[in-house]
């Protein structure tokens, strides 16, 4: 893997760090989430200025579930990958073989598979947009 590899893979641990951390900050009694403080979490904000469009996006793949029953890793995951799928120009491919190799890393046995799926589903929708089909 080279340097520049090496380090966009760490940049996006770095920024599912931070989404994981920012759940658990800014969550209040009530369950809401507040805002940002002290540009804490400045390496995240357009992740999570978009939370509530991903999280729609999450619930339509995997309808079975509450965003409260997620757990909050297989989250940050799919909040940062599909920030990136949706706001910027790495390739598709990419982006979810980066979010299944950390989940693999970082979430349980069935994060992999679950977060390949979520993502696949995304990316095959919005290519279906995209040719009018």
């Amino acid at each position: 893997m080279s340097t520049a590899q090496d380090s966009r893979h760490q940049k996006r641990i770095h920024r599912i760090e931070q989404t994981f951390s920012w759940q658990f900050y800014h969550e209040n009694s009530f369950g809401e989430v507040s805002e940002l403080t002290n540009g804490q979490f400045a390496d995240i904000e357009q992740i999570i200025a978009h939370i509530s469009e991903f999280d729609e996006l999450i619930l339509k793949y995997a309808p079975k579930h509450d965003i409260e029953t997620f757990n909050k890793i297989d989250l940050a995951i799919l909040r940062q990958a599909l920030y990136e799928l949706v706001y910027t120009e790495t390739p598709p491919a990419v982006v979810i073989d980066e979010a299944v190799e950390i989940s693999k890393e970082y979430g349980s046995e069935e994060t992999a598979s679950f977060v390949h799926g979520v993502l696949g589903n995304v990316v095959d929708d919005r290519r279906k947009d995209s040719d009018g089909k």
